[in-house]
């Protein structure tokens, strides 16, 4: 079981993900690879850049209707159904 961060390890674990995503958004990277676990083979997209995706959430769940591409989302992670859903979403939406 894992400890939850405390103290100056959250401190440090914040410091950290607020470098990562500073580094994430200055090099335009809306999308990354995710996976859940190491079993997990479903091809999945952590959505690395949330204030684009309110900002184009109503026209990607439009273009989702529109293109048949099958998805699912859990949080900030889409979660696909094939390797061809994720790539036809990546080259409309990256």
């Amino acid at each position: 079981m894992l400890e939850e961060a405390q103290g100056d390890r959250f401190v440090k674990v914040f410091r950290h993900a607020n470098t990562a995503h500073k580094m994430l958004k200055e090099q335009g990277v809306k999308f990354i690879e995710a996976r859940m676990n190491a079993y997990s083979r479903s091809p999945m997209l952590l959505i690395a850049d949330p204030a684009y995706w309110v900002e184009n959430e109503s026209d990607i769940i439009d273009w989702f209707t529109t293109s048949n591409v099958k998805y699912y989302m859990k949080g900030m992670i889409l979660e696909f159904e094939s390797d061809a859903d994720k790539m036809m979403f990546l080259l409309r939406w990256s």
